[in-house]
């Protein structure tokens, strides 16, 4: 029965599931190599994304944080100081419980003339909308006078997914002020202030 059922099947069937079966063998091929540049792609970019970070903000309630930059490190030069920071609703141990709102802020001294520009989830700032589009300025009780940049809009975590937000900083001193003596011993304080709050 065996060998009957054999030489009942025609060369050209046999050859006609071959192909078939070659043709699914390469297509299946093709796919995964696709499906792996686009996952090699995409971790590319998250790994740009998330290298060099400065600060990591973690918020899991509403509240206000805040934090400085080193004020030491900026002198005049040609090109741009990018400072990165994260914003997430977890850490290693915890997870917010709730959905939050939260804001940005970055208030300088008026020490130096820089320029300060604010970019979300950017790998390429070239690409990129800056977030601040101005300054108003400020003084204090002691009489000490702030510029302070309101980033446009807010920004949602969600507690039902982990998220990170990375921030990249980026302040332009340029080389021209190196040697203006108006500016030799000043500092400039710049602060990132974020308020949070829950979402109803």
């Amino acid at each position: 029965m065996k060998n009957i059922s054999i030489k009942n099947i025609s060369y050209f069937d046999e050859k006609k599931r071959f192909l078939i079966f070659g043709a699914g063998l390469f297509l299946i091929l093709v796919l995964a190599v696709y499906l792996l540049r686009i996952a090699y792609a995409r971790y590319e970019v998250q790994a740009s994304i998330y290298s060099d970070i400065d600060q990591a903000l973690y918020i899991f309630e509403a509240g206000d944080m805040s934090f400085n930059l080193d004020p030491e490190g900026i002198i005049p030069k040609n090109g741009k100081y990018t400072y990165r920071f994260s914003v997430a609703n977890f850490n290693e141990s915890k997870t917010s419980d709730v959905d939050l709102l939260y804001n940005l802020k970055v208030i300088t001294t008026t020490n130096l003339p820089i320029t300060v520009e604010l970019y979300r989830n950017c790998s390429d700032i070239s690409n990129c909308t800056n977030l601040i589009q101005g300054a108003r300025t400020a003084n204090d009780e002691d009489g000490a006078w702030y510029k302070i940049y309101n980033v446009d809009g807010e920004y949602e975590l969600d507690y039902s997914s982990q998220t990170t937000d990375v921030y990249s900083l980026v302040i332009e001193f340029p080389l021209n002020y190196a040697n203006d003596i108006t500016y030799a011993n000043s500092i400039e304080n710049i602060e990132v202030n974020l308020h949070s709050e829950q979402m109803i």
